[in-house]
C-alpha cells in the first residue's frame, strides 16, 4: 500500500468524521499532481483551505534550481510554480557553497534547519494549506491515528531534513519517430519480440526470454513490465533536474496534535 491509499483513506476519515458539519464538503485532489495541495474544504461551497496529506516519511515544498557552471552559481529555476523569495536564502547559501553542492548528483543540505523551516511554511502559505494530516499507516487509523498538524507547527510535528538532487525529469510514451530505433536496438539484442501501439502507447511482447535490466541503449529507453514477457515502451527525459527537497519525518514523542485548532478553523 502507498501514499495514493492514504490519500484515499484520510480523505474518507474526513468525510466520516466531520460529517456533521452539513455546511462543510471535502475535495480530493492530490494525486501525482503537486500543484494542488490534496484535499480542499469548502466552507457553504467556498474554498475554505487545503491540506496536505503525509504517510510516514515524505517530501514537501520541493523547488527546481538551474546549475550554471560559468558564474559557479545556482539559480531559481522559472519552471517552478509559486513564490521565489521562499528560495532565496537557501539559493544564496547554496552559492556560498557552490562546491560542495556541486561536486556531488546528491548532497544533504548543509543550511540552517530555520531556513528549511521558514521555506516550507512559506510554501504551504502560498498553496493556502492549513494543516498536514499525517499517519504511519495507509488505513489503520485506530492503531496509527490520524495527526493534524496546523502548518504554523511543522517543526513540533515532524523532524526536517533537505537534500539537493540531481536526477532525470521523467519519461513519455515512446514518440513515433523513435519507432524504427527501438526495434534496431531490440534487433541487436533479441531475435524474437512483436511490438503493438495502443492509444497513444507503444507495448512489446518476448517469447520465452524477456529483458534483465529495464534500460535499453545506455537508459535511452525503459520497459515498464506489465507482466513477465510484457512490456510498456518508455523513453526518458534528457534533461536532469536539479531539486532542493525537504523531507519530513514524524516525531514519535508528539502525544498530541492540532486537532482542536482544526475544528476551530472549520468554525471561522
Amino acid at each position: 500500500m502507498s501514499w495514493k491509499d492514504f490519500e484515499e483513506n484520510a480523505f474518507k476519515y474526513l468525510k466520516n468524521e466531520y460529517s456533521n458539519f452539513s455546511f462543510l464538503k471535502f475535495k480530493k485532489h492530490g494525486g501525482s499532481n503537486s500543484n494542488i495541495p490534496d484535499i480542499e474544504i469548502l466552507k457553504n461551497n467556498n474554498s475554505l483551505f487545503f491540506l496536505e496529506c503525509k504517510l510516514k516519511e515524505s517530501q514537501i515544498g520541493q523547488f527546481v534550481v538551474l546549475k550554471d557552471l560559468n558564474s559557479s552559481s545556482f539559480i531559481f529555476s522559472s519552471a517552478n510554480k509559486g513564490n521565489e523569495l521562499r528560495a532565496q536564502a537557501i539559493i544564496k547559501h547554496m552559492n556560498d557553497q557552490f562546491e560542495y553542492y556541486s561536486s556531488k548528483k546528491s548532497v544533504a543540505l548543509r543550511c540552517s534547519k530555520n531556513e528549511m523551516i521558514d521555506s516550507i511554511k512559506s510554501y504551504l502559505s502560498s498553496k493556502k494549506v492549513k494543516f498536514l494530516i499525517s499517519s504511519n499507516h495507509h488505513s489503520d487509523f485506530m492503531k496509527y491515528p490520524i495527526r493534524f498538524t496546523s502548518a504554523d507547527n511543522v517543526e513540533k510535528h515532524f523532524e526536517i531534513s533537505g537534500v539537493y538532487r540531481e536526477k532525470k525529469s521523467g519519461s513519455s510514451n515512446l514518440p513515433a519517430k523513435d519507432l524504427e530505433n527501438f526495434k534496431n536496438i531490440l534487433g541487436m539484442k533479441f531475435s524474437s519480440f512483436k511490438i503493438e501501439q495502443s492509444k497513444g502507447k507503444t507495448f512489446v511482447s518476448f517469447g520465452e526470454s524477456a529483458p534483465k535490466s529495464p534500460y535499453l541503449k545506455n537508459s535511452l529507453y525503459f520497459l515498464s513490465k506489465k507482466n513477465e514477457l510484457h512490456f510498456e515502451v518508455r523513453k526518458l527525459s534528457n534533461t536532469n533536474n536539479s531539486n532542493v527537497i525537504f523531507k519530513l519525518e514524524p516525531k514519535k514523542e508528539i502525544k498530541t496534535d492540532d486537532s482542536k485548532l482544526f475544528i476551530e478553523s472549520l468554525n471561522t
